[in-house]
């Protein structure tokens, strides 16, 4: 076989290693995605929801508690939580836990953010 004819043959992409041949790419499963290093995990989030659920709490305490760092990203995603939740915070709550144990079964390493997007695209089902 000339050189020219295998070129052809790959164009221009190189052959993966052989074990991902064989056995695939471990890590790249349709949904997980890589942890941001400055966020916490959902496991404390369902933790400290809980925490919140059992309490009664209002929204004050729900805004202090569950983002203590004022995250931007964290605030802006609970402040359109609220806004469907406004007089019933315990509805919310209940969307956040349910939220949390989604994104924990689709992956155990699953953050705060992906927790709290996870709960607006659920908290349209539990408002109508």
């Amino acid at each position: 076989m000339s050189s020219d004819f295998e070129k052809l043959l790959r164009k221009g992409e190189p052959k993966p290693p052989w074990w991902k041949r064989i056995f695939g790419l471990w890590g790249s499963r349709p949904g997980t995605r890589n942890v941001r290093d400055d966020s916490r995990s959902a496991r404390n989030l369902l933790r400290r929801v809980r925490t919140l659920r059992e309490a009664g709490a209002g929204w004050p305490q729900i805004l202090s508690t569950l983002n203590p760092r004022n995250d931007k990203v964290a605030a802006g995603l609970l402040t359109n939580l609220r806004g469907p939740h406004q007089f019933a915070p315990h509805v919310a709550l209940n969307v956040l836990e349910d939220a949390c144990e989604r994104v924990i079964a689709a992956n155990p390493r699953a953050s705060d953010i992906d927790a709290l997007r996870e709960a607006l695209s659920r908290s349209d089902f539990a408002t109508r």
